[in-house]
């Protein structure tokens, strides 16, 4: 990772340096070469004007006369700073390598020598024409005309390859187009063997254009043909929609090392409805509408296919691209588009580890029937045929989710199960089986993601179906108690205690059943009735911690432990669990990361705040190395943080962890997620205790309050809750207007009766508080029924109500 810092020294400068110029060379790629005079002679050359200048070398237009012809050539020479052994070794390989390629589409070499003062130098084709991507904007080409001019190039690299020659700086600069319209491949100066020439070229120096680099000649891995595959899909990208994958100028090194080696580049559709935006159009509003829609599908999938971060996810070949541009022209289907979502359920799951063994179950599950019945052949073609039905379903769910596969950098595991649950609803009539197990399936993730807020209709529908059909007991029971689950995470009490009361008649012994009535209680904040339950499923599970279940389990029971007032039990329950875990699996594993960062909370509840930060400081790198910025795992990590920086009184420096946290919450689960709103809330909190007056808290405090009224409801006790502490701050700063406002919208009337007394008081303090003296409204009876309720009014009906003393704010 530091290799690219290290080569981006002067990042600043960035935005300055011309296309082409190489990154990481000691002297300034902006120097002037004057020691190679003009009308030297290299080879019977005579050198004229200055061509151009790369990382080696320099470029001059030479003329020779021989038996009476002249001949014109470009002839690099090498600059006189790189004069010693190891560049002068890279020349001679380009030599070499330039001896043994002989295309239409690769400038030829002439002749090759030294200078009078010893100097290397080749003398190359001279090429008259223009750069590829101001040829095609000229002549006003159109997609399918770009393809096939572009296919040209892709054969000028696939000769290279067949000669064992990587080029590893293919770029717009280094491709021209002659006057008879034939694409012509230059520059082979940083080019490897890709059998001879060994590791020569891994010197102190790397030399390449970051915008068009693959990622692993970034992170100094191994040069093959794929990151030339990977450099032509940077280029194919920018000749369909006019920018290059990424915009690079004025980032910082950290910046870029980032988004070349792990940010996918934005679908082509939106990069070329930026391109447009920003200068005059180029094309008809007509064409550019048939344009956008000939980007999407099959054409965005080839180009992200050689794009991908790891090699051996993309086209294994330059010959593999080709053949699937060629299938894109004759309209067959493509390759690319094929594999386009295993590659994302694969990325995705790598991301979000965290949901990995219930997101597995999802994919897993069908996959395995599908193996099993192809291949052993143990069910008749029926299941096979269903197996492959589901299969193919999710996998359109994949894609449903994000069409493009980017989704801005990251599709979410909610966009998915979203696209899941829309997709299954096909097979409600047609394939009831299949449509009972997708929605069981896809019911499960969700509740392992926390989204309990989704639509359940096809959870429903499932259920009915199952328990209505023969054979299909198994289902049903799976489904009902699926459906306790999930009444349990809404906190839907009423419900989940009747569902589990008929889940209990039946298998009063059944750990799930036992482990779901532990969840109720303590979703109920009773955790001294939860502790029996937990316990006895801990119990009844065999001693094996790849048992999920039983690691929820446990780490149900140590919660319970420590908030019935005994951490130091909970401490003994996750240890015993540490060491359980420590036989079967590796110390980086996530659910061992996970029983650590439980431990943070108990260390906290002893008071040992010092310990408990320092973990938590390094579970926060660990955990995002293992579950990825972009879930809910690293999100509670940096929350945890947070707090234990709070609990040490280092009140500014949780700010930080805090923003991370929202962030992270707001990316995996959604932003109108109870848990991301919740996040909101506490960063709003600690910004505006740090800093009463900072602006950043106000707009947390809206968002929060945004946020949990449609996760919940507008009137719920939370989004009430929220409301108070806003007001507060609020009228710390002598703000009762907009107090009020906040306490009191439009349409709004907050849920006090259920909110709890703490809560309910809170509220009518607040509001006394903002309005000041409040006069309790006459009876209904003894009011004007066209009487206008004003916000006092509705102020005081909720103050009055509660037949509290009233607040005198003088």
């Amino acid at each position: 990772m530091g290799e690219l810092r290290r080569l981006l020294a002067r990042e600043e400068q960035a935005a300055s340096i011309p296309d082409g110029v190489p990154v990481g060379l000691l002297a300034s790629a902006l120097s002037e070469m004057k020691q190679t005079p003009v009308h030297a002679t290299a080879g019977g050359f005579i050198l004229h004007e200055e061509l151009g200048r790369g990382g080696m070398g320099c470029v001059f237009r030479g003329v020779r006369v021989c038996a009476g012809a002249r001949q014109e050539a470009a002839i690099k020479i090498l600059r006189p700073e790189l004069r010693h052994g190891a560049a002068i070794e890279r020349f001679l390989i380009e030599r070499r390598m330039l001896a043994r390629l002989e295309h239409p589409g690769i400038a030829r070499l002439l002749d090759a020598g030294e200078t009078a003062d010893g100097t290397p130098f080749v003398a190359m084709e001279l090429i008259r024409g223009q750069p590829l991507l101001e040829y095609c904007a000229q002549k006003r080409l159109g997609i399918t005309e770009r393809i096939g001019v572009f296919r040209q190039l892709v054969a000028a690299v696939m000769h290279a390859h067949r000669a064992l020659v990587v080029h590893r700086d293919i770029k717009p600069s280094n491709v021209m187009v002659d006057a008879d319209g034939r694409v012509r491949l230059l520059d082979f100066g940083i080019a490897k063997g890709l059998v001879e020439e060994g590791d020569s070229t891994i010197t102190a120096n790397r030399y390449f254009t970051p915008a068009y680099a693959a990622p692993e000649q970034l992170t100094g891995g191994p040069i093959t043909v794929a990151c030339d595959v990977y450099s032509l899909g940077a280029l194919l990208y920018e000749l369909l929609c006019g920018s290059p994958p990424f915009r690079m100028a004025g980032m910082r090194a950290a910046d870029i090392e980032r988004l070349i080696l792990a940010t996918p580049p934005r679908p082509m559709e939106q990069a070329f409805v930026a391109t447009q935006a920003q200068g005059t159009p180029q094309i008809s509003a007509e064409n550019r509408r048939q344009w956008r829609r000939t980007l999407r599908g099959e054409l965005e999938s080839i180009v992200q296919c050689a794009l991908r971060k790891e090699p051996d996810a993309r086209y294994a070949t330059a010959a593999a691209l080709d053949e699937d541009l060629q299938k894109w022209l004759e309209k067959r289907p493509v390759s690319a588009a094929g594999a386009q979502w295993h590659y994302r359920v694969r990325k995705f799951i790598r991301r979000n580890i965290a949901i990995t063994s219930a997101a597995a179950t999802v994919i897993a599950s069908t996959g395995i029937a599908l193996v099993l019945v192809v291949q052993q052949g143990v069910v008749a073609n029926r299941e096979r045929d269903r197996a492959r039905e589901a299969l193919r379903a999710l996998g359109d769910a994949f894609v449903a989710a994000d069409p493009t596969g980017l989704s801005g950098g990251e599709v979410s595991a909610r966009s998915i199960l979203d696209a899941a649950s829309r997709r299954i609803s096909a097979h409600v009539a047609r394939r009831p089986e299949v449509y009972a197990e997708l929605a069981a399936e896809v019911g499960s993730v969700q509740l392992a993601l926390g989204v309990v807020d989704a639509d359940d209709t096809s959870m429903a529908q499932a259920l009915q179906w199952a328990e209505g059909e023969e054979g299909q007991e198994a289902l049903a029971w799976r489904l009902s108690l699926l459906r306790a689950r999930r009444l349990v995470a809404q906190h839907a009490f009423d419900q989940a205690d009747a569902a589990l009361i008929e889940l209990e008649r039946k298998r009063p012994t059944d750990a799930l059943v036992r482990l779901t009535r532990g969840k109720y209680w303590m979703a109920r904040s009773e955790p001294s009735a939860a502790i029996p339950f937990l316990t006895d499923v801990v119990a009844a599970f065999p001693d094996d911690v790849t048992q999920v279940d039983r690691v929820d389990a446990q780490w149900q029971l140590a919660e319970a432990q420590r908030l019935g007032g005994n951490p130091a039990a909970a401490l003994g329950t996750l240890d015993a669990l540490s060491t359980q875990l420590a036989r079967v699996v590796d110390s980086r594993h996530g659910t061992v990361l996970l029983t650590r960062l439980r431990r943070v909370d108990a260390l906290l509840d002893l008071g040992r705040v010092d310990e408990a930060t320092a973990q938590a400081q390094t579970l926060s790198v660990q955990i995002e190395s293992t579950f990825g910025r972009k879930s809910s795992v690293t999100a509670l990590t940096y929350s945890t943080l947070a707090l234990a920086l709070v609990r040490a009184g280092r009140y500014r420096e949780s700010i930080e962890p805090y923003r991370s946290a929202a962030t992270a919450y707001a990316e995996s689960l959604g932003s109108n997620h109870v848990t991301t709103a919740r996040s909101y809330f506490n960063l709003a909190l600690m910004q505006n205790y740090v800093d009463p007056y900072n602006p950043e808290s106000a707009t947390g405090y809206r968002r929060a309050i945004a946020s949990a009224s449609v996760a919940r409801d507008p009137s719920d006790p939370l989004v009430t809750f929220f409301r108070i502490e806003y007001a507060k701050s609020l009228l710390k700063r002598g703000e009762k207007s907009a107090a009020r406002e906040v306490l009191l919208p439009e349409n709004v009337v907050p849920d006090l009766d259920s909110a709890g007394p703490d809560i309910a008081a809170a509220y009518r303090e607040q509001l006394a508080l903002s309005f000041g003296s409040l006069v309790c409204p006459p009876a209904p009876s003894a009011r004007s029924a066209n009487a206008p309720v004003t916000q006092a009014d509705r102020a005081a009906s909720l103050t009055c109500a509660a037949d509290l003393p009233k607040v005198d704010p003088s």
